[in-house]
């Protein structure tokens, strides 16, 4: 998914405030680097984007899409507020060995320059058996952990029927079930 998709809001006009966006964006807002793991099709990449768009809206957030430490470092500005939204910073199926060592070449610089600078935060994504390889505590970027499977973050029935709603017909959302909506986990 890409910000401009957002942007022209097919998301945005549908999206639902959920408690994880909630958690993620009070956890963005109070710190430099934010983590945010789950496995596959949970909504990591709208939320980070959706975060990204409410620092925009409410701090005046200038919101750079990367994928790469060198963009990172071409773009850094002590100038402007900066959100760093990074989409599966080292791999999207897999831990790419190639993605990580430039992050890693990379890692001390980084760490300098978001000690620095006050107005610039990164909200990285990755799946979680990416971030739970051994391999990825070699960034050794500092950040604060948003898991999609931890407790606080899934899904309330509520937040299901809600966000059901906006994609099926009312007399089709009405007709499930609740129980059919906590078997599956497509509405994260």
């Amino acid at each position: 998914m890409h910000l401009e998709y957002i942007k022209r809001g097919a998301v945005q006009d549908r999206f639902i405030h959920t408690k994880a966006f909630t958690c993620i964006y009070d956890t963005v807002s109070e710190n430099k680097v934010t983590v945010i793991s789950g496995p596959p099709g949970c909504g990591k990449t709208v939320l980070s984007y959706q975060t990204a768009l409410k620092l925009k809206e409410t701090e005046n957030y200038v919101i750079v899409v990367i994928t790469n430490p060198w963009q990172l470092m071409a773009f850094l500005n002590s100038n402007t507020k900066q959100v760093f939204v990074i989409d599966d910073i080292v791999g999207k199926y897999s831990l790419n060995d190639n993605s990580l060592q430039s992050w890693e070449a990379n890692a001390n610089f980084i760490i300098h320059f978001l000690g620095r600078l006050l107005n610039t935060k990164l909200i990285v994504t990755c799946r979680s058996y990416i971030y739970r390889n051994k391999k990825f505590n070699s960034l050794k970027l500092p950040h604060i952990h948003c898991d999609m499977l931890a407790d606080n973050m899934l899904m309330t029935m509520e937040e299901r029927q809600q966000i059901c709603s906006c994609h099926m017909s009312e007399e089709e959302a009405q007709s499930l079930q609740d129980s059919i909506l906590m078997l599956y986990n497509f509405f994260h």
